[in-house]
């Protein structure tokens, strides 16, 4: 009997150590199938994760590349751009239309996203437009508060107080959202474009609000340059999770000539006839001296600007 207790032990102990790891597997199966995010049923075991965790997970593919207006009439893309808007003056420069493109694919779709849930962010071309001297605009292939119809919404970023709906110079980089709902298993690809008119700006003697580039006092010539470099990258809603881009990059130099000349030029002072009565350094009667008139003029020489098409 003792004996037959102990066999019966020995089984119920060996039942339980099997039986327990699958009851716990059973439980935690359980749970995988309804993890909640985003107020949604998650039911696969593909789909374990959060979505705001998934796009690095998913099969999301990006690239970025140029289009240049003076290559093959802006029809081939490009991963540099090397830009030498010298003309030998310093006047408005040629304008150039360059197309910053973002290419974005998924060939099998893991989960739903939301209207919203996906942001492209792409470095802005022009951010950094006054080291360059250009006088610049965008315009982004995205609803935006001018366009509409676009599979892209364009972000809104508010910067020092300022709410900025369109694209700026002042933004360091693009943001974009998907407009429509992205279903599991679908395939999709398309392209974001921000267009950007750039033109290399002219050099004044006397700078405006409309004219702000000076030229260097007594300089004859003046350069220009930089690199910029420029990625996109996808991710979720905030900003994680991101895949990156190739990156591209633009070269850009001028140099700008204005000569100065020194010309030579006579300044005349007129002289006050009137009867002198006194002064500190004289005595107090004017008849103790002899006075003589005479004229006398200054002559000097001065540089001056020779501008082309621009007073001084």
């Amino acid at each position: 009997m003792i004996k037959s207790l102990k066999t019966n032990k020995k089984l119920y102990l060996s039942l339980f150590k099997a039986v327990v790891p699958g009851v716990l597997f059973l439980i935690v199966l359980f749970s995988m199938f309804f993890v909640s995010s985003n107020d949604k049923v998650i039911t696969s075991l593909a789909k374990v994760f959060y979505v705001d965790n998934e796009v690095e997970l998913d099969n999301w593919e990006i690239s970025t590349v140029f289009y240049d207006s003076t290559v093959n009439n802006g029809q081939t893309p490009l991963t540099e751009i090397n830009w030498d808007a010298s003309d030998g003056g310093y006047g408005e420069g040629e304008t150039r239309i360059i197309t910053v493109q973002i290419n974005y694919k998924n060939t099998n779709v893991v989960q739903d996203y939301n209207i919203g849930d996906i942001e492209i962010r792409v470095d802005n071309l022009i951010n950094n437009y006054k080291k360059f001297q250009w006088n610049c605009s965008a315009i982004v292939g995205a609803n935006d508060s001018t366009h509409v119809g676009f599979d892209w919404n364009y972000k809104v970023q508010r910067i020092d107080g300022v709410s900025y709906s369109d694209p700026d110079t002042v933004q360091e980089e693009y943001i974009f959202t998907n407009a429509n709902l992205i279903e599991e298993k679908t395939t999709l690809e398309g392209t974001i474009q921000i267009i950007y008119t750039i033109t290399p700006a002219r050099e004044v003697v006397s700078p405006t609000t409309v004219d702000p580039y000076k030229i260097e006092d007594y300089n004859d010539n003046c350069r220009v340059e930089g690199v910029i470099d420029i990625s996109s990258s996808l991710g979720d809603k905030n900003g994680n999770n991101s895949i990156v881009s190739n990156i591209v990059r633009l070269s850009y130099v001028r140099d700008y000539v204005h000569v100065w000349d020194r010309i030579q030029y006579t300044v005349f002072f007129p002289i006050q006839k009137d009867k002198l009565y006194s002064k500190d350094m004289f005595g107090d009667n004017p008849d103790d001296y002899i006075w003589v008139l005479f004229d006398t003029y200054y002559s000097s020489g001065n540089s001056q600007n020779i501008p082309i098409g621009v007073d001084p």
